[in-house]
């Protein structure tokens, strides 16, 4: 199982697109301590520099967390 969950997932900003994107919150700090690239769900490789918090969310990166949100909350499928 993949560590992104609502606690520790982290948004970073992506400079040419100006979105907030959604990756791993330990990839995400030590991208913006030692200025090496994080991948995001979407597949973006960016390197974390502002606060992604006045940027609109990554559309694809927002429906890649929903879905792994929904299996960790429903790990046998949607109940009926």
């Amino acid at each position: 199982m993949t560590n992104l969950s609502p606690v520790v997932a982290e948004r970073s900003v992506d400079e040419t697109t100006r979105l907030a994107h959604i990756g791993r919150k330990a990839e995400i700090t030590r991208g913006y301590v030692e200025g090496t690239p994080v991948r995001a769900l979407c597949g973006k490789v960016t390197v974390p520099t502002r606060d992604p918090e006045r940027l609109p969310d990554c559309p694809e990166c927002r429906r890649l967390f929903g879905m792994r949100l929904d299996r960790m909350l429903h790990p046998g499928g949607r109940p009926r």
